[in-house]
């Protein structure tokens, strides 16, 4: 395959078949039919995946080798070190879309999971376990193994050698500038993607070096940077920063989701000096290229032989959320608040309207001042545009612009508004979602603002399993009362009169997670279904047809980010059933409770 992370790990594969007897055959190139074969909205890399396998498919090897990389060992990093969900996924996509090619050539796909997370080593028994398959006894894969992870160290060691030659040369010729390529190698070091672009540089005489052979496996990189070649990028990134005659150019691909976080991590860590930014895909035109390098080279000229003098910026210091003895809040002037103080209040986005004020009202039970914001709207939209690059996933977008909005509109500069928002570990965007937002706080100086992320890694914020309870309590009421919501506004026979009553009943639960009445809540709810069912319908519920709305979790509980499809589908009479926000939950924990986060599936 001439696809993802065979571009890094090519020595490490090629050495385990070798050491095994099998010849290795590689794509003699990317078939355009293979690429057009695509069955969703890809980028450019998945994209030469596709025409990969196609065209390795033709010639009807044996075995195909096709992992599912979920993690590589990166140095000196807080966390895991995970790859794109679209590299995980691609033996997985690949087997969907060419099930009757695969059937056909009688090639055996090999998909071993491979999860190197401390070293290459962690993904022996997932090798030897493939080898198996394949007729190879346990000893010698295991062997071949071992020796290959020794190839692929020694492989990365002389990239930093070779990288270490050139800057000392750089040194040694004073005043030449070097520039940097930055991206993931299926981006920046093929010709299948690159367009050429390194060869634009090195024909006008400009050093060229890899950001990976920089030796800056030193450099820390955010505790929330878990893509690992996101944290080998930010590495290096600071190496270049701090040295003069390096310049960095990142290579990107449109669509692709870490990098919509990633360019702006890496712009920030740029600072004042310049750097460029090229976006690619199989239209975009060579001119437009050539003109863009020979600006940016330019720039960096000027820069390089003439560094501005910049003013001393002002400083700014953010509010900020620490841990101890239970949830504080320091402001922006230095006060130290707890998290139920008069002073805070805590703001949370529209996620699904029912869901969003259940929550702030069981919040509000502990004490906490926190304040439900109403359903996004076109404004909110493009105020989130106005403060993003746009290449975001829409619920940043407008959780980001939701935020903005409030924080810009707000008279009690005084109080600390914290931010709640949704995290997770990876691979997806939303573990970068607050990391941005504070990124964003700080560029725009936002005083006696901060973000606070409620997960198992900070203790659910010391709010205790009583609130957790009650949380999950309000999901699930709230997926349920969307559902009546839909039935009493299609087959009520007063829909007006069916939906005032709804209202008042939600209101009154509202009421009892807010703290503010002393019934039980099993007898609250069977109160309100019994005062429901009393509305009178003008047909039975049985006989309505019912639509089920899935997809992604935020954009299909989300009122505005759903648009208008709900109320157009009642209109025409179906009942509209939203996948529950309550069942993410229930799946995480029967994977987890079922152990299915450590089983390799077949195809």
């Amino acid at each position: 395959m001439r696809s993802f992370m065979v571009h890094s790990l090519f020595p490490l594969y090629s050495h385990f078949f070798n050491r095994l007897g099998f010849s290795l055959v590689m794509p003699d190139g990317i078939d355009a039919e293979g690429m057009r074969r695509t069955e969703a909205e890809f980028c450019l890399p998945a994209e030469i995946s596709h025409g990969s396998f196609y065209r390795l498919l033709a010639r009807k090897p044996d075995f195909i080798f096709l992992p599912q990389v979920m993690q590589v060992p990166v140095p000196n990093v807080p966390t895991y070190s995970r790859a794109c969900v679209f590299v995980q996924g691609e033996p997985y996509y690949l087997a969907t879309t060419f099930r009757e090619e695969i059937e056909e050539s009688g090639t055996t796909i090999l998909h071993p999971v491979l999860r190197m997370d401390t070293s290459y080593e962690t993904g022996r028994e997932s090798m030897v376990a493939m080898a198996k398959t394949m007729g190879i006894e346990d000893k010698a894969a295991e062997e071949a193994f071992a020796f290959a992870c020794d190839r692929q160290r020694a492989f990365e060691q002389r990239l930093v050698e070779l990288g270490q030659s050139a800057l000392d040369r750089l040194e040694r010729e004073n005043g030449r500038m070097a520039m940097v390529l930055f991206g993931r190698p299926y981006n920046t070091f093929t010709g299948d993607a690159n367009m050429g672009i390194p060869h634009k540089f090195a024909s006008r005489g400009i050093m060229v070096i890899p950001f990976d052979m920089l030796p800056a496996s030193r450099y820390a990189v955010h505790e929330k940077m878990f893509w690992a070649m996101g944290q080998k990028i930010m590495k290096a990134a600071q190496f270049v920063k701090e040295r003069p005659g390096l310049f960095g150019c990142f290579i990107t691909n449109f669509s692709c989701g870490p990098d919509s976080f990633l360019l702006g991590y890496f712009r920030r860590a740029m600072g004042e000096k310049p750097c460029l930014t090229l976006e690619l895909d199989q239209h975009t035109a060579d001119a437009g290229i050539d003109t863009r390098i020979e600006a940016a080279l330019e720039i960096m000229a000027s820069f390089h032989h003439h560094p501005p003098l910049l003013p001393k910026a002002a400083v700014f210091r953010a509010a900020k959320v620490i841990y101890e003895d239970g949830v504080k809040v320091v402001s922006s002037h230095g006060r130290k608040l707890p998290i139920t103080h008069p002073d805070v209040e805590l703001v949370i986005p529209s996620m699904g309207h029912y869901a969003t004020e259940g929550l702030a009202a069981v919040l509000q039970r502990t004490g906490i001042n926190a304040r439900a914001l109403p359903i996004m709207d076109k404004e909110v939209l493009l105020e989130g545009r106005s403060c993003t690059s746009c290449k975001e996933c829409l619920p940043y977008i407008l959780t980001t612009g939701a935020f903005m909005r409030y924080a810009r509109r707000r008279s009690d500069t005084w109080k600390v508004t914290l931010f709640l928002m949704a995290t997770g570990g990876g691979p997806c965007r939303l573990g970068q979602y607050g990391v941005a937002l504070e990124h964003l706080i700080e560029r725009e100086k936002i005083e006696n603002t901060a973000v606070l992320t409620i997960s198992d890694e900070n203790g659910y914020c010391g709010l205790g399993g009583r609130v957790l309870l009650r949380s999950w309590q309000a999901i699930v009421v709230a997926d349920v009362l969307n559902d009546i919501r839909s039935v009493l506004s299609v087959a009520a026979k007063d829909r007006e009169y069916a939906l005032d009553a709804f209202e008042t009943v939600r209101q009154e639960l509202l009421t009892w997670f807010g703290g503010r009445l002393s019934v039980r809540l099993s007898t609250l709810l069977a109160s309100a279904a019994l005062r429901l069912k009393e509305i009178p319908l003008r047909r039975r519920v049985e006989d309505l047809p019912v639509i089920s709305l899935i997809g992604e979790i935020y954009v299909r509980n989300e009122e505005f980010s759903r648009k208008n499809i709900i109320d157009y589908l009642e209109e025409q009479g179906f009942v509209v059933r939203v996948a529950p926000i309550g069942e993410y939950i229930c799946y995480s924990n029967f994977v987890v409770n079922n152990g299915l986060g450590e089983r390799q599936f077949t195809f």
